[in-house]
């Protein structure tokens, strides 16, 4: 399994727990929307092992992930490295 966590500084962050499928398949997911080779301007998840789901809004600038402030493009690519490198 692969957590997914990202800290919002108060008690919201995002916390998942996902099949490695799961991660990989979000990790390409982000990849080809950073890298601009999806129009996707949404991405949506609900993983089989937790409880809350991965809502991502695509921007300029970059992502907004939940309730969490846009993520800048390079650290979503870095997050979507950490994902494929996690699932293996």
């Amino acid at each position: 399994m692969v957590r997914l966590a990202i800290p919002d500084g108060q008690d919201n962050g995002l916390d998942l727990l996902l099949t490695p499928v799961e991660a990989t398949t979000l990790s390409r997911a982000l990849h080809a929307v950073a890298e601009g080779n999806s129009a996707e301007k949404e991405i949506f998840m609900c993983p089989i092992a937790s409880d809350g789901h991965f809502s991502g809004l695509v921007t300029e600038a970059g992502m907004a992930i939940g309730d969490h402030p846009v993520l800048p493009w390079p650290e979503i690519r870095l997050l979507s490295q950490r994902l494929a490198d996690a699932a293996g």
